[in-house]
């Protein structure tokens, strides 16, 4: 633990939990960060499998549950236990598990294991493999009741193990038999050992892994293999072994290089072809190895919305135009010839009228008829806001920033005064739910005006359902006609 630590603060602030140990007879005991790392502004991304296990997932879970990077690959092992080792006086000796590692969130790293089932831990990597986990992210069962959230409030979970933040699958392409025959047999260590052993002095003349590898791809070291293995008992099979060709070909040339440059040329030539390395590399690029917050499930509820808004736009504008204008024009007298006979209209003085667009219910002509029984009002665009005016004549209606013609007289706000308010979109439900042009001037209007709302509407423009927000001011009628 105390090497996981250490490297963990290379890459925390002062102050940050690392990890913590507790057990049923063993008090919580904390590791903090602090404050002394090299590494705390860098990006950081941790790579693990399942493979991955005690201190790397140390490691994985602070750097996770703090936000300071992001983990690629797949769900770690999940062995977290504290052992105290107990010497006895013949030589011998016991390591007596007193507690568990946890990450900063709570979670425990280790896997859970029951007594007398010690099978059923011991074969988990095979119950995960069965189970599809290594290949398919939606193969793992996430436990909700296990369910922790880091410093930004991203979901982790527990169960045992590290859960990557971005998951790559097993890469299992070219894996046959005969693939895993030579390899459990450990027949690739054998042959590249003695090819090296008898062909050191060539080898050695190469000093970097690209010079290295352009010499051992000339000397047909599979079929030189094939016929090794075949010796030692695997027989040769074309079809598999055509289709395990780059795997082979990558164990011989990675065994040969780790022979005569090391591990570290041996890492690099591997990782060429890593698709987790390579899925590491592409966030490192593109900026993203900084967690974000997670977005809310209000939030993605609301761009939902959002979008359907967006598409019903669309789809009233290609519907507006299978209208001619004519069709448009006797639709229009029919909505208004209903609004005449509302009682609120025929009663009220002071109404709230709009001056129509192209594709609006068109009011030009109905606004001149009925300003001369009734005080008519028209919105303004004025910056984000809607400004009330008084119609006082078409000499007096000056063109605004949407090509409408609009007052120019004094602000009127005297909303009180107002009867009926009489409101365009661009779609109506039968609940009274409105959906304008996006730009939200009357949502922002309307709560001012206490009058009756009536929204006003082409047929085809009434639907089912419009998806309203909270914000999103109802009608009180809706005329479709």
């Amino acid at each position: 633990m105390e090497a996981a630590v250490r490297m963990v603060n290379e890459f925390l602030p002062e102050g940050k939990l690392i990890v913590y140990t507790e057990g049923r007879k063993y008090p919580r005991a904390d590791e903090f960060a602090n404050g002394t790392g090299s590494c705390q502004k860098m990006p950081v991304i941790v790579l693990i499998d399942e493979g991955s296990a005690s201190a790397s997932e140390i490691f994985t879970g602070a750097i996770q549950d703090n936000d300071r990077g992001m983990v690629v690959g797949r769900r770690s092992f999940g062995k977290g236990l504290v052992q105290q080792p107990i010497d006895f006086s013949d030589g011998s000796a016991i390591r007596l598990t007193i507690a568990r590692y946890y990450t900063p969130s709570g979670r425990c790293i280790q896997r859970p294991y029951q007594n007398g089932k010690d099978r059923n831990y011991e074969m988990d990597w095979l119950t995960r493999y069965e189970h599809g986990e290594y290949f398919s992210k939606d193969s793992i069962k996430l436990d909700e009741n296990l369910r922790y959230s880091t410093a930004l409030g991203r979901p982790v979970y527990g169960g045992g193990g590290i859960m990557p933040d971005v998951f790559v699958p097993q890469d299992t392409t070219g894996v046959t038999s005969y693939l895993t025959e030579v390899l459990s047999k450990g027949l690739t260590i054998q042959f590249t050992f003695h090819y090296t052993d008898n062909n050191r002095d060539k080898l050695k003349k190469y000093e970097d892994e690209e010079s290295l590898l352009n010499y051992l791809r000339r000397q047909g070291l599979v079929e030189q293999f094939i016929r090794y293995a075949d010796n030692k008992g695997v027989k040769r099979r074309n079809i598999l072994i055509q289709k395990s060709y780059k795997l082979l070909e990558k164990s011989i040339y990675g065994n040969i290089i780790y022979n005569m440059l090391g591990k570290e040329a041996y890492i690099q030539y591997l990782n060429q072809s890593d698709q987790t390395v390579k899925k590491a590399v592409e966030l490192l690029e593109s900026g993203e190895a900084f967690p974000k917050a997670p977005v809310s499930v209000e939030l993605k509820r609301r761009k939902r919305k959002m979008e359907r808004k967006k598409q019903l736009r669309k789809w009233i504008a290609q519907e507006k135009k299978k209208y001619s204008d004519s069709t448009l024009k006797s639709l229009s007298e029919k909505v208004l010839i209903t609004l005449e006979a509302c009682p609120e209209f025929q009663k009220g003085h002071t109404i709230l009228l709009y001056h129509s667009m192209k594709d609006e219910v068109q009011t030009h002509a109905f606004i001149e008829k009925w300003s001369r029984s009734k005080r008519i009002i028209l919105p303004v665009v004025t910056g984000d806001e809607l400004e009330l005016r008084v119609y006082t004549g078409p000499q007096d209606l000056a063109i605004g920033s949407y090509g409408i013609a609009e007052p120019t007289g004094a602000p009127f706000t005297d909303y009180e005064t107002i009867d009926l308010a009489v409101i365009p979109g661009v779609a109506f439900d039968r609940y009274g739910h409105r959906l304008g042009r996006g730009k939200g001037y009357y949502d922002r209007l309307l709560p001012q005006i206490p009058a009756p709302k009536v929204g006003i509407c082409f047929p085809f423009q009434l639907i089912e359902e419009v998806p309203a927000e909270a914000f999103d001011f109802r009608m009180d009628t809706i005329i479709a006609q």
